[in-house]
């Protein structure tokens, strides 16, 4: 089903069998034609290097100049922004209004960690991306409420990531990759458990077709009924159009290009509640326009928590516990990020600075939202406040710290740094 015979993955591993930060690595290279002579067919391998260099040019930002982005002054960078929005109108996709653009003057030095480039696509291509994204994450949820409950939780092999894969995760990857190989735009595909898919285009589509498993795969234990009631018909009722699991996990996608996220999907696959973003086209929930909170505190704020892996994490969650509004532990990163984006929480904390277990969130994790919190003038980084990995390494861990406003991931990140991490236990 899946273009993979024009990719080779493996997995590599270094060091010994005890050491708690041997992970599998994943090589991807792509391999042209051989010909009778068993010779790679040069001609071949460069006619796709002339197709991915049109695709790339095809899609390249409107805004995009032959100068280096750390050249162009931040006055234009917000002029560019603000007219080109003005120049691209779209009935369906409302352009975000001034208010939501983000300020790159604003209240420090964290407000510029994410976005070194204003950038955005045109309505054609927001549009296009989208409705590929969209329909990716419609399919993946039919195919979860017809999945068969009693396998969810089976481990059916190894992710690219390393780490099990389940039958739901399964399952959902089969069908976000067949949608995205028979739509268009074409892109590559970079998935939590199939590694790296080249087809050759400008474009990565980075997929997570379950986060959060644990979640999905908490279905409820359904006892025989004493009267010998058909259970089975409770059951077939419910199916037809329901999730089972704990009702917080889902399917997330973040289209790549020249290095940034430039659209983002994330599905929450029980409720089927799906939050959009292409850029400069703002952030839609269910295809209403949405927006973060302006909390600047701490205090003020409604924080999602990583569980804190030692007692050093717990220390340094403490303040957070105590100080919050309301604090949450959802275990879908994903979705809690993409509820920042939309002003139902207004941060993400993982507190395990250093993870004995080598855990932390991969890409996969925040593509799908990454672009939803740069829209909004949200921040994204790692515990200590430097800028999330972008690419497609899948072992590649970073404890995630996200906030709605500037301001508010850096009274996260004072709080943070008070805590001391010379004892994990």
């Amino acid at each position: 089903m899946h273009s993979r015979a024009t990719t080779v993955i493996t997995s590599l591993s270094s060091g010994s069998d005890h050491d708690s930060s041997d992970r599998p690595l994943v090589a991807v290279r792509s391999l042209a034609p051989c010909g009778s002579d068993g010779k790679r067919d040069t001609d071949s391998n460069q006619k796709q290097r002339d197709e991915a260099q049109q695709h790339r040019l095809a899609w390249r930002l409107p805004e995009d100049d032959d100068r280096e982005p750390e050249q162009r002054e931040e006055g234009e960078h917000n002029a560019d922004h603000r007219d080109y929005v003005s120049r691209h109108p779209s009935p369906h996709l409302p352009s975000p209004s001034r208010e939501t653009i983000p300020d790159r003057h604003a209240v420090d030095r964290f407000s510029n960690l994410n976005d070194t480039a204003v950038v955005n696509l045109d309505a054609q291509h927001a549009h296009q991306l989208l409705r590929t994204l969209v329909a990716c994450a419609q399919e993946v949820r039919q195919a979860v409420v017809r999945a068969e409950r009693h396998r969810l939780a089976d481990i059916v092999g190894l992710g690219a990531d390393g780490a099990d894969t389940t039958h739901i995760d399964f399952v959902a990857e089969e069908v976000a990759l067949a949608c995205l190989e028979r739509t268009e735009p074409r892109m590559n595909i970079l998935s939590e458990e199939a590694g790296f898919l080249d087809r050759g285009s400008a474009l990565t589509a980075i997929v997570d077709p379950i986060d959060a498993t644990n979640n999905a795969t908490a279905v409820a234990n359904v006892l025989p009924h004493p009267d010998e009631v058909d259970v089975n018909v409770a059951i077939g009722a419910a199916s037809q159009d329901h999730v089972l699991g704990f009702p917080f996990f889902a399917f997330s996608v973040g289209v790549l290009l020249d290095g940034r996220i430039v659209a983002g999907c994330v599905m929450n696959l029980p409720t089927g509640d799906i939050f959009t973003c292409a850029r400069g086209h703002g952030v839609h929930l269910d295809g209403v326009p949405v927006g973060p909170r302006p909390v600047t505190t701490m205090r003020e704020a409604r924080i999602a928590l990583i569980r804190p892996e030692t007692q050093a994490a717990w220390r340094a969650m403490g303040p957070i516990m105590v100080g919050a509004r309301r604090v949450r532990i959802t275990g879908c990163s994903a979705l809690d990020l993409a509820l920042i984006a939309c002003g139902t929480l207004d941060a993400l904390v993982n507190p395990n600075r250093v993870s004995p277990a080598g855990w932390g969130e991969k890409i996969v994790d925040y593509a799908g939202a990454l672009a939803m919190l740069e829209e909004t003038g949200g921040v994204l980084t790692d515990y200590d406040g430097a800028p999330v990995p972008v690419g497609l390494d899948l072992t590649t861990r970073a404890p995630l710290l996200g906030a709605a406003t500037p301001a508010l991931h850096a009274d996260l990140v004072e709080t943070l740094g008070q805590a001391s991490w010379d004892d994990l236990h």
